[in-house]
């Protein structure tokens, strides 16, 4: 039987804490001219399409990631419909507004991203990260369809998962899209049957943290699932304290932030995705022209 360890009053940090990190994370400066926050928000969401594509949690041109521009309520970002997500950049995302219009940029987004995303930003979400990556999408598709409490990645996420039974096509309209948010109420994880998985996060580094570690949750329970032992879950006691212990050491924004950064510095180490933080003006492997006014 599981016990109740001691309330942990902080969590413990050993080493200076004042001393200056051992690395240097990706340069995200802005071109001349252009907001820094914005380009900060693009260089962020297109490291999020090169790591869902570098960890497989894509599939072909389909499924979206999208983050509000800072400081707006009525404008995302996301990528064009048709590129690869390994040909995803700072520099060619485009800025969509409510009404489906592209504003900054070339191209056009799936109507499913519109709909699903305009929605779940609507109702306060920043960053919106939509996949059908596969060992998550698999326990979509069995008849409980759950992520069950029986590993440490498993307590992110206990009692923060909306779960929907029902699978009506494709989003098409913004009636299917509301439907969404009100299945998802105030949980970031929506868990899609016979579909997928929806994340949201106030940041793209929360909600990708969050993305990594529910795949990597279910990952575990599908082969755990897959030897025909019962699962053995983890009581809800030792959840709520691996909670407490989290959210004592800044909770997850700090560990989501480390994290992502680790990722992006990954990336610009990879030749092949280095240029996703690249302005066009500097180096574009994939694009003939500027996909962004200078100033707006």
């Amino acid at each position: 039987m599981d016990t109740v360890p001691p309330t942990a009053t902080a969590y413990p940090r050993l080493g200076d804490r004042e001393s200056r990190a051992p690395w240097t994370n990706v340069d995200c400066t802005a071109p001349a001219g252009y907001d820094a926050a914005t380009w900060r928000a693009r260089v962020e969401l297109a490291g999020a399409y090169q790591l869902c594509d570098r960890f497989a949690f894509n599939e072909g041109v389909c499924n979206h990631l999208t983050v509000l521009v800072p400081g707006a309520s009525d404008r995302f970002l996301c990528a064009p419909y048709g590129l690869a997500w390994s040909e995803v950049t700072a520099s060619n995302l485009v800025m969509i507004d409510v009404k489906g219009n592209v504003i900054e940029g070339r191209g056009e987004i799936d109507a499913t991203a519109f709909f699903i995303h305009l929605a779940i930003h609507q109702a306060g979400h920043a960053c919106v990260l939509h996949t059908h990556m596969p060992y998550a999408s698999a326990l979509c598709c069995v008849e409980r369809f759950e992520l069950a409490m029986c590993h440490q990645n498993s307590l992110r996420f206990a009692d923060d998962i909306a779960y929907d039974p029902a699978f009506n096509g494709l989003v098409l309209d913004n009636t299917e899209g509301d439907r969404l948010v009100s299945v998802m109420g105030d949980k970031r994880v929506l868990m899609h049957k016979h579909h997928g998985v929806i994340v949201c996060g106030a940041s793209v580094a929360e909600a990708f943290d969050d993305l990594y570690y529910l795949e990597r949750a279910a990952e575990v329970q599908v082969i755990a699932m897959s030897t025909g032992s019962p699962l053995c879950t983890i009581s809800k006691e030792i959840g709520e304290q691996f909670r407490r212990d989290m959210e004592s050491d800044g909770g997850k924004a700090r560990w989501a932030q480390l994290h992502y950064d680790a990722r992006l510095r990954e990336l610009a180490r990879d030749d092949w995705r280095k240029h996703f933080a690249q302005d066009k003006r500097i180096m574009h492997p994939y694009e003939d022209r500027v996909m962004f006014p200078a100033a707006h």
